[in-house]
């Protein structure tokens, strides 16, 4: 994944602004791999690449291991209601050719190992939810923000596989990223037919199975995660 100047992103009802002055504007409920839970503790919230996450319990400060975490819920003191959820997961890409999952680093690639991230869930659906990869989690005052150092932060994760997976994008040639997403969701045989059509994810002024938009939004893989059945026949 080529790494691109930080973009700033505002998705309707996603999002909400943390920085280290500021921690005790925000609180989480810290829910760990071994069922136990940090609830409502203070937290000063993971930069992307992160391997851990400071918390306040008791007023004191302690150090959380990003792999011991299962997830971590958060909201702001002046927002209570707009909670948002990231965890820390492995990545990877999928090559559409072979149907193969594999590291963006090329030492790790070798070694069969994955990199992991912080991500913050953007679409949650049935089968497949679509998760946004974060590089900060800024904040003022009143609310909270995510920034993001990739041309495409979006991710799909199968609930049927451990990895969540980039979903490529090349604004010269949005070609290739519909039919990569006919070969990662070619277990849905209707999906991926439905996805053959241009139609349906380059807004023509037809009225489909997806909303408006094109493949430079999320509104597409939102409605895309919704359509998806594992396994399903034409």
């Amino acid at each position: 994944m080529k790494k691109l100047i930080i973009v700033l992103l505002s998705i309707v009802g996603s999002f909400c602004s943390i920085n280290v002055k500021a921690a005790s504007e925000v609180f989480a409920d810290v829910i760990m791999n071994n069922g136990n839970e940090y609830a409502n503790v203070g937290i000063k919230l993971p930069k992307g690449w992160d391997k851990k996450v400071k918390i306040i319990v008791d007023g004191q400060k302690i150090d959380v291991a990003a792999d011991s975490i299962a997830q971590i819920v958060f909201w702001h003191i002046k927002n209570p209601d707009n909670k948002q959820l990231i965890c820390w997961r492995e990545y990877a890409l999928f090559e559409p050719e072979t149907g193969e999952y594999h590291a963006d680093d090329k030492f790790l690639r070798k070694k069969g190992l994955f990199e992991k991230q912080w991500f913050s869930l953007h679409h949650p659906a049935e089968y497949a939810d679509v998760w946004i990869a974060f590089a900060y989690i800024n904040a003022d005052e009143k609310s909270i923000s995510f920034s993001s150092n990739l041309s495409s932060p979006y991710f799909f994760h199968k609930k049927s596989d451990k990895l969540f997976v980039h979903v490529p994008l090349a604004r010269l040639h949005p070609g290739m990223t519909r039919e990569w997403l006919m070969a990662f969701f070619g277990d849905d045989e209707v999906l991926a037919k439905t996805l053959e059509d241009k139609n349906e994810l380059y807004d023509r002024g037809r009225k489909g199975a997806m909303r408006n938009g094109t493949v430079f939004t999320p509104f597409k893989y939102e409605d895309i995660a919704d359509n998806y059945v594992p396994g399903r026949k034409k």
